[in-house]
C-alpha cells in the first residue's frame, strides 16, 4: 500500500477541507499509511479523520513551511501528496525540490474568480509551471480542468476527480425525525446554501414569485449568511412572506432533502456542488443552473435534471414548473449519486497516484 500525504491549510468549515478528510480517511481504512499535513491544526473537520491519521503542523512563515513539509515528507517515506488550498499547491511543488522523491498531485476546488485572494490568484497563474514540476493536477469538475488547461497546464497531466459524497452516512441519517421540524406545513421545494451572491438566490425567489399561485408548493431555503436581512426584503416586497421560508442551518438537511417535491440550485457558479448530490442520492429530483463548475457533470449535461441559464429567473420558473409536472424516477437519481460515492471516488485517488508522468 502506498503511503500518501494530503497537504491542505487547515480544518475549517468549507467544502474542500470537509472532502480532504472524508477522503484520506477512505484510504486509511483501506490499507494506505495517510499523514495529514496542515498550517493550522483548527477547525471542525479535523473530528471526521480516522483515528489512525498522523497529523502534522507546519511553522509559519513561507520559507519555514517548504522547509519543514519537505523534511517532513522525506522522514516520514512519502509516495505521493495532494496538496490543495491557497499557496499549498506552490509550497508543495518548492517542497519537492527538483529532484522529487515523491508525486505530487495539486487540486483546484472552484473556478478562477478575480475577486479571490491573493494566494488563490497565485496558483492560477503560475499552473503553467507548477504542471510541468508536479506529477498531476486536478479539478473536481471539467469546467475546472478546462480552466487550468487554459492557464497554461500540460493537457496529458491534468485530470477531473469529483468530489466525494459519504452516500451510505447520507442515507443513514434521511429518517431522523428531529430534524424534520420544517417552516411550512404545505408541500415544499428546497434549496440548500450559504445566502451568499454566489448561490443566486435573488433569482431562485424572483423565479418562484413568478409561478407561487400556479404551485401548491412554498419555497425553503436551508442556510445562514451576509444576505440574509436583504433576502427578506425581497421576500416582503413580492408578497411571499408566508411562501417563502429562509429556515437558517440546518445540522442534518437530509430529511429536508428527502421529503421535498424537487431541490433546486440558482448558483452562479460552483466548485463541485455536492448538495445535487446529496439531493439525487434522497431521491429528489434536481433543478439546477448551467454554471461554471460541477452541476453539469453531475447531471450529465441533463440527463438527470434540468439546466437552466444563469441569471434567468424566468427560465428557471419554467424548469421548476416542468419538473414538478413530470418528476424523474428516484430509483434513477439515487444510480446517479453512487458515481460520486466516497469508496469510488478515494479509489481514483489512489489511481491518479500511479499514472506515468511523461
Amino acid at each position: 500500500m502506498d503511503r500518501i500525504a494530503f497537504y491542505i491549510t487547515s480544518f475549517e468549515g468549507g467544502g474542500a477541507e470537509r472532502n480532504t478528510a472524508l477522503i484520506a480517511s477512505e484510504l486509511a481504512r483501506g490499507g494506505h499509511a495517510v499523514l495529514l499535513v496542515v498550517d493550522r491544526d483548527t477547525g471542525p473537520n479535523r473530528a471526521l479523520l480516522d483515528p489512525s491519521i498522523e497529523v502534522a503542523v507546519l511553522p509559519r512563515g513561507y520559507l519555514a513551511r517548504i522547509r519543514s513539509l519537505r523534511a517532513r515528507l522525506i522522514a516520514w517515506r512519502a509516495d505521493a501528496v495532494f496538496a490543495r488550498l491557497g499557496l499549498c499547491p506552490i509550497i508543495a511543488t518548492l517542497a519537492q525540490g527538483l529532484r522529487p522523491r515523491w508525486r505530487t498531485v495539486i487540486s483546484y476546488h472552484n473556478p478562477y474568480e478575480p475577486d479571490t485572494y491573493l494566494g488563490v490568484k497565485l496558483s492560477w497563474w503560475l499552473i503553467a509551471v507548477l504542471s510541468r514540476l508536479t506529477a498531476a493536477s486536478f479539478g473536481v469538475s471539467q469546467d475546472i480542468a478546462d480552466q487550468l488547461v487554459r492557464y497554461g497546464a500540460r493537457r496529458d497531466r491534468t485530470h477531473v476527480i469529483h468530489n466525494p459524497v459519504a452516500l451510505d452516512w447520507v442515507r443513514g441519517r434521511m429518517s431522523d425525525p428531529v430534524a424534520r421540524a420544517l417552516p411550512t406545513r404545505r408541500p415544499y421545494l428546497i434549496s440548500v446554501g450559504r445566502l451568499v451572491p454566489q448561490k443566486g438566490y435573488r433569482d431562485l425567489i424572483a423565479a418562484f414569485a413568478l409561478i407561487a399561485d400556479e404551485v401548491e408548493e412554498d419555497l425553503v431555503i436551508l442556510g445562514e449568511g451576509p444576505l440574509e436581512t436583504e433576502l427578506r426584503a425581497q421576500i416582503a416586497a413580492a408578497g411571499l412572506g408566508e411562501r417563502v421560508h429562509l429556515a437558517g442551518y440546518a445540522t442534518n438537511p437530509f430529511p429536508y432533502y428527502a421529503g421535498a417535491r424537487l431541490f433546486v440550485l440558482a448558483s452562479h457558479w460552483e466548485g463541485f456542488g455536492n448538495v445535487i448530490v446529496e439531493a439525487l442520492a434522497c431521491g429528489t429530483p434536481v433543478v439546477a443552473t448551467r454554471c461554471p463548475g460541477g452541476p453539469k457533470d453531475i447531471l450529465d449535461g441533463g440527463a438527470y435534471g434540468a439546466l437552466v441559464p444563469v441569471g434567468d429567473p424566468a427560465a428557471l420558473a419554467q424548469a421548476i414548473l416542468q419538473s414538478l409536472a413530470e418528476p424523474s424516477d428516484p430509483e434513477q437519481l439515487t444510480r446517479r449519486a453512487q458515481d460520486f460515492d466516497l469508496p469510488k471516488v478515494a479509489a481514483t485517488y489512489a489511481r491518479i497516484i500511479s499514472v506515468r508522468q511523461r
